[in-house]
C-alpha cells in the first residue's frame, strides 16, 4: 500500500493532549552550491565503496535438456546455464548459497554446481530415480527421495558422499527439513503416507496417513506445521508435528505439486499442474485467498527470502513465472530451457544476514500562510522519567519521512503501522499492516491526535528489522504538530502524565516553552494543560 494514502483515525484531542501552541521559528541556512554538493558527493563515491551481495539466484532443472538456468532474481534474466546430469527435476540450495544440488532421475545421481563458478564440481551416485532434494539447516547433509528405490539417501556435504539410506514407503517424491535440523518429512506417493525421519538416527520415527498420492511438501518457518500436496487428491493436508497428526485438509487446484510457505509463514504456495494455477492459502485459517493464473502445467514453486516474490516452474512453457506476493499477480516471466521443473527450494540466499536500518525525519504540514517555526524538545513520563527528543512545527499536521539503508542485499519494503491513543486506555501497539515498497516514503499525519508509529523495514535477503517506534501529536486546532525519534514502546509506562518543553528558536532569541498532556485509564477526565506550569511565547509572525 503506498503511504500517502494512508486515513489517520481522528481523536477529540481532549483525549489525549491539549496546549497552547507556542510559536516557533527557524533561522534561514545558505545551502552548498551545486558543484560544491556534487564534488563532496563524488568525494564519498572515491573515497567509501560499497560493497553489495549479490541478489538471490533461481536455480532452474530443466528435464528435458539436462541443463539448469541461472535466474538473478534483481534483474529476472537468464545470467547462466549449466549442464547437469539426465532429466533432472529436484534441487536444492546450501542455506549459503555456495552449492546447489540437482537430483538427475535419468541415471541415479546428483550433481553439485559450485555457484561462484557455475560449473559441476562433484556428481554423487545414489538410488533410482532420485526425484527430491532438501538440505539440512545447517548446511551439513542433503536428503534425497528416490522414487524408484523407495529409498532416502543421505550426503555429507563435507565430503560429497553418501553415509545414509533410509527406506522409506512406496514412491518417494517430496523431502522437506524441518528449521530445526531434527526431522525430515518425506512424501510417498504410492502409500498416500508420509515418513517421518529422525535425522539424528537417520531412522523413521512415523508415518503421518494423508491425501492421495502426494507429491510436494513443505515446513512452515516455526517447525509447527507441514503443508502436503496431494496430487491426485487435488488438496493439501496439514500436519501438526507435535503430534504427526493431518489438523486440517484444504482444497486447491487440479493436481498440486511443488509447495512453498512464505518466510513470515502467513502463507502457502501451491502449483497446481494441470489447471495452470497457483493456490494460496492463508496459513492462521486454511483457507484458500487467492488463486493466481500462471503457465502451462507449473511444477515447482519457490518464495525469495523477502518474501516479496514467488517463482513458479512452468513445465510445458519453458518458462518461470514471478508472482508479486503484495498483489498475488504475475510481475514477469523469464524464459529458461526446455521442460522446466524445479522441483524443491531452488532460490539462494543472498549470504546477507544483517538487517536494514531506518531513520525518521519529522517534516512540517500545512503552514497556511505562516512562516514556518521549529523547536527541539523533550518529552518526559511521569511517572518513571522517561524522556525521548522531539521536534516540533507551527503546522497543521506533519509528515514522517521514513529512508532505509542496507549496504548488502538493499531494501525491498519499510512496513509500518499507526494508531491513536483513546482516552482512558493503555497505549496502543499497532502491527505492520502496512508498507512502503521501497527505502523511503513520506507518512502524513494531519488530523488532530496523539498516534504511536511502529515501522521497520525489510532488505532483499529477508534480514527484518527490529520493530521501532516514535509517537506523533498533531493540534489542527491550534495549528501545531510533534513528532519524537524513536524509542522503546515497551518503556511507556501504561498511565502517565507527559510534559513537552523546548526551546523556542525566533532569530537570534530563544525561550523556553512546555506543555502537558496525559494518557492511560487514570487519566480519563482529568487532562488538560497545567497553567501554572505553562511558559507562554509571544513571538509572532513576521
Amino acid at each position: 500500500m503506498d503511504s500517502c494514502s494512508q486515513k489517520i483515525t481522528q481523536i477529540n484531542p481532549n483525549n489525549a493532549w491539549t496546549s497552547r501552541a507556542e510559536g516557533f521559528i527557524v533561522r534561514s541556512m545558505s545551502h552548498p552550491t551545486f558543484t560544491h554538493r556534487l564534488a563532496l558527493l563524488l568525494g564519498v563515491l572515491v573515497l567509501s565503496p560499497v560493497v553489495w551481495a549479490r541478489a538471490p539466484q533461481a536455480y532452474i532443472t530443466n528435464l528435458n535438456d539436462n541443463t539448469v538456468s541461472v535466474i538473478d532474481t534483481a534483474s529476472n534474466t537468464v545470467t547462466a546455464t549449466v549442464p547437469v546430469g539426465n532429466f533432472p527435476n529436484g534441487v536444492a540450495v546450501t542455506p549459503d548459497g555456495a552449492h546447489v544440488y540437482v537430483g538427475n532421475q535419468g541415471d541415479g545421481t546428483v550433481s553439485v554446481i559450485d555457484t561462484a563458478t557455475n560449473t559441476v564440481t562433484a556428481t554423487v551416485t545414489v538410488g533410482v530415480v532420485p526425484f527430491s532434494v532438501a538440505v539440512t539447516p545447517d548446511g551439513a547433509h542433503v536428503y534425497v527421495g528416490n522414487f524408484s528405490s523407495d529409498t532416502v539417501s543421505v550426503i555429507a556435504t563435507a565430503s560429497n558422499t553418501v553415509t545414509a539410506t533410509v527406506a522409506v514407503g512406496r514412491f518417494p517424491s517430496g523431502v522437506a527439513v524441518t528449521p530445526d535440523g531434527a526431522h525430515v518429512y518425506v512424501t510417498n506417493t504410492l502409500d498416500g503416507t508420509v515418513s517421518v525421519i529422525d535425522t539424528a538416527t537417520n531412522a523413521v520415527t512415523a508415518t503421518v496417513r494423508v491425501g492421495l498420492n502426494p507429491e510436494g511438501v513443505a515446513v512452515t518457518p516455526d517447525g509447527a506445521r507441514v503443508y502436503v500436496g496431494n496430487f491426485s487428491g487435488s488438496t493439501v493436508s496439514v500436519i501438526a508435528t507435535a503430534s504427526n497428526t493431518v489438523t486440517a485438509t484444504v482444497p486447491v487446484g487440479v493436481n498440486p505439486a511443488g509447495i512453498a510457505v512464505t518466510p513470515d509463514g502467513a502463507r502457502v504456495y501451491v502449483a497446481n499442474q494441470n489447471d495452470k494455477s497457483v493456490t494460496v492459502i492463508g496459513t492462521a485459517s486454511n483457507t484458500v485467498t487467492a488463486t493466481v493464473p500462471v503457465g502451462t502445467l507449473p511444477v515447482g514453486v519457490a518464495v525469495t527470502p523477502d518474501g516479496a516474490h514467488v517463482y513458479v516452474a512452468n513445465e510445458s512453457d519453458n518458462s518461470v513465472a514471478v508472482i508479486a506476493t503484495a498483489s498475488n499477480t504475475v510481475t514477469a516471466t523469464v524464459p529458461v530451457g526446455v521442460g522446466p521443473r524445479a522441483f524443491g527450494k531452488f532460490i539462494s540466499s543472498s549470504g546477507d544476514t544483517t538487517p536494514p536500518v531506518t531513520s525518521l525525519a519529522a517534516q512540517p504540514g500545512t503552514l497556511k500562510h505562516k512562516k514556518l517555526k521549529t523547536a527541539n524538545a523533550t518529552m518526559t513520563f511521569s511517572p518513571g522519567g522517561l524522556t525521548i527528543q522531539t521536534q516540533c512545527f507551527n503546522s497543521h499536521g506533519l509528515n514522517v519521512l521514513l529512508s532505509a539503508t542496507d549496504d548488502l542485499s538493499g531494501v525491498a519494503q519499510i512496513n509500518y503501522g499507526s494508531a491513536p491513543f483513546v482516552l482512558g486506555q493503555l497505549p496502543p501497539n499497532p502491527a505492520l499492516d502496512q508498507s512502503i515498497a521501497s527505502a523511503s516514503g513520506t507518512i502524513p499525519f494531519l488530523t488532530t491526535g496523539v498516534f504511536v508509529l511502529n515501522y521497520g523495514a525489510v532488505d532483499r535477503a529477508g534480514n527484518q528489522e527490529a520493530t521501532k517506534s516514535a509517537l506523533v501529536m498533531a493540534n489542527s486546532f491550534e495549528g501545531f504538530a510533534c513528532a519524537t525519534q524513536p524509542f522503546a514502546l515497551s518503556a511507556l509506562p501504561s498511565s502517565a502524565t507527559v510534559t513537552v518543553s523546548g526551546t523556542l528558536t525566533n532569530g537570534s532569541k530563544t525561550r523556553p516553552f512546555r506543555f502537558k498532556f496525559k494518557y492511560g485509564p487514570r487519566s480519563a477526565g482529568r487532562d488538560g494543560d497545567d497553567d501554572n506550569n505553562d511558559n507562554h511565547n509571544d513571538a509572532h509572525d513576521d
